[in-house]
């Protein structure tokens, strides 16, 4: 009995042992047990989950020989990372500034007064170069695979802290929030045109503006800068463009769905 009380203690002290690395993970913990469960000839070693929220677990291990011993509980991550953001467009929207910026704009002037910033009645949109879509996308492969931690450095780079300690997934979906509701009011990706042409043509791919040119020197730089701003270092950044439309000014194919523009910024 003395022996096995020994060998239990050694077990639970390698379980604890695993539980205080600063990287552990449930995964990495489950996956020791099975070696030190061997190590040790042990009746059973399971792990008790007390707490568990999005990001991590409150769990302790309970180990059993002869005798049966309950280790401390831990907080551990789960599988350390942020996962899904869940940010949809229809969650961004225009700010004051923006509309104020674009009632001025002279698109209005050839109609009558009281049509000036009657969006619908005018058949007019505020239409994105860069589809907000791709930035949403672009943002989520970035943080989604992250731990909180480097997702909250990341966004801290673009001027959107995660608040407070430890960075939990809801405080990290609105920094990611806050920042894409930033880069959807982006002037310099915005422009008035044609309702029609955004919501039945562009869609969401990339927009020249009508006529304009999508492989054009100014567009394609146009998309550097863009991807520069609102990318993430040393994460890619995927810009949809329209293979081919007389329309939309892109009568030669490009190169493909997706043009990679300063990936890797």
């Amino acid at each position: 009995p003395a022996q096995k009380q020994a060998d239990l203690d050694k077990a639970i002290a390698e379980v604890e042992a695993l539980q205080a690395d600063p990287k552990a993970t449930d995964k990495s913990i489950r996956k020791g047990l099975a070696k030190i469960k061997s190590k040790y000839k042990m009746q059973s070693l399971e792990v008790v989950v007390d707490a568990d929220t999005e990001l991590e677990e409150k769990l302790h291990v309970v180990g059993k020989i002869n005798p049966e011993k309950t280790g401390s509980t831990k907080r551990i991550q789960k599988d350390g990372t942020v996962g899904p953001l869940g940010i949809t467009r229809k969650m961004l929207s225009w700010t004051a500034d923006t509309l104020k910026t674009f009632f001025a704009d002279k698109i209005w002037d050839p109609l009558k007064k009281s049509l000036r910033g009657k969006y619908e009645k005018a058949n007019i949109a505020i239409r994105h170069k860069v589809a907000i879509s791709d930035t949403i996308k672009n943002t989520d492969a970035a943080i989604n695979p992250k731990k909180p931690d480097e997702a909250g450095a990341m966004l801290q780079s673009k001027g959107h802290p995660v608040e407070g300690t430890p960075k939990t997934k809801p405080k990290i979906v609105a920094a990611a929030r806050a920042f894409l509701q930033k880069a959807n009011n982006d002037i310099t990706n915005l422009f008035l045109g044609d309702a029609k042409i955004n919501s039945t043509e562009v869609k969401e791919r990339y927009d020249a503006g009508d006529g304009g040119d999508v492989m054009s020197k100014a567009s394609i730089d146009q998309r550097s800068d863009y991807a520069e701003t609102w990318g993430f270092q040393d994460e890619e950044f995927l810009v949809t463009v329209q293979r081919k439309s007389k329309r939309l000014g892109t009568e030669k194919k490009s190169e493909g769905k997706a043009d990679r523009a300063a990936a890797s910024k």
